[in-house]
Parts: structure tokens; C-alpha cells; sequence
């Protein structure tokens, strides 16, 4: 996820936010990183790049879930084509 932010954006962050945003996104960053990220996002250029990754994982999840659906359908078909 974080190669499609800019590279001038992914200079002006520290390891410690790309961390804290990562574990946001997927639902495991502890209350320090909460907290870290919360002071972080106040500055609005932060918060702007804060929406850009949390957008793109949103993006990839709904992709990736589309296409695990897709796949389901197309397996159960004939399960349920031979069961009638």
C-alpha cells in the first residue's frame, strides 16, 4: 500500500507514523499509536495524506473482496447445478 503514496510525502514521514497508519488501517495499532496519529493528522497536509492511504486501502479491499466473491460463485455453481 504505502508504494503508491508519493515519494515527496513518504520523505516527510517518520517509520513511526507509516507504522501507526498501517496498524490503523488494519485494525491493530495500540492506543500510543492512536494517540501519535491523532496529534499527527491535526496538521491538515497530514490529514490529506492520512485520507490518501486510508482511501487506497479501502480501494484494495473492495477489490480484493470482489474478486473472492467472483471466485466463491464460480466453485459453489456447479455444486449446486449437480444437487438438483
Amino acid at each position: 500500500m504505502l508504494c503508491y503514496i508519493q515519494k515527496q510525502t513518504r520523505e516527510n514521514m517518520t517509520p513511526e507514523i507509516e507504522t501507526a497508519i498501517v496498524k490503523y488501517v488494519s485494525h491493530s495499532a495500540s492506543i500510543d499509536e492512536l494517540n501519535i496519529l491523532s496529534e499527527w493528522i491535526e496538521n491538515d497536509s497530514n490529514k490529506e495524506i492520512f485520507k490518501e492511504f486510508v482511501c487506497i486501502h479501502l480501494s484494495i479491499n473492495c477489490s480484493l473482496n470482489d474478486s473472492e466473491t467472483r471466485l466463491a460463485t464460480y466453485q459453489l455453481l456447479p455444486k449446486i447445478s449437480k444437487e438438483k
